[in-house]
């Protein structure tokens, strides 16, 4: 065998010790069958901005109004890095991989944008946070479309909803001038 040829399989077998998930991956070759495709999720959007949300809290209750839709890109913008004489493997992405077979998560993630309102509806009624324009993320744990969370955020405040069924949301957190509120727990 040529030096080469055995430099090439040395490399090689070095480099599935080293990282095992760079030729295997974290689950089969084929990868996860999804239940669902852009439409469901991007539907899932609509029935977050079909719901009026309310919070109780010690000083009040708080209307929530979240406009949302898929967020555009802009394709004229690139984000490649600008060229330099070294050449950066896969420099638009990211991953981390974990010794634990649990470490393998599906994720689905679609941007979404629109605007936010927060009004203090008792004992009085203020206005928080008014139309203001909101950016964010509706992601999907698993393979299947009943594990969704959207996190907005604006300037003046953060916005998270739950869904557990695909056909609801819940009020998960509503974050207005650095103060945290959430729902009380349900008793059971």
């Amino acid at each position: 065998m040529g030096k080469s040829k055995l430099l090439g399989v040395f490399a090689f077998g070095l480099a599935s010790v080293m990282n095992p998930a760079f030729f295997s991956g974290c689950g089969s070759v084929v990868g996860p069958r999804f239940s669902f495709g852009e439409m469901e999720v991007v539907a899932l959007v609509d029935v977050a901005k079909a719901q009026r949300y309310e919070l109780a809290s010690a000083d009040g209750t708080y209307e929530i109004v979240v406009e949302l839709g898929q967020a555009r890109g802009d394709d004229s913008k690139s984000s490649a890095i600008a060229p330099t004489p070294v050449r950066v493997a896969h420099a638009c992405g990211s991953r981390t991989f974990m010794r634990s077979a649990a470490a393998c998560v599906d994720v689905t993630e679609v941007p979404v944008a629109g605007t936010v309102t927060v009004k203090r509806i008792a004992p009085d009624s203020i206005t928080m946070i008014d139309n203001a324009d909101a950016t964010g993320v509706l992601r999907v744990i698993g393979t299947a479309l009943t594990n969704a969370e959207i996190d907005v955020k604006t300037a003046e405040g953060s916005v998270t909803l739950r869904s557990d069924d695909a056909k609801t949301f819940a009020l998960q957190r509503l974050v207005v001038a650095d103060k945290v509120m959430e729902p009380a727990a349900s008793g059971g």
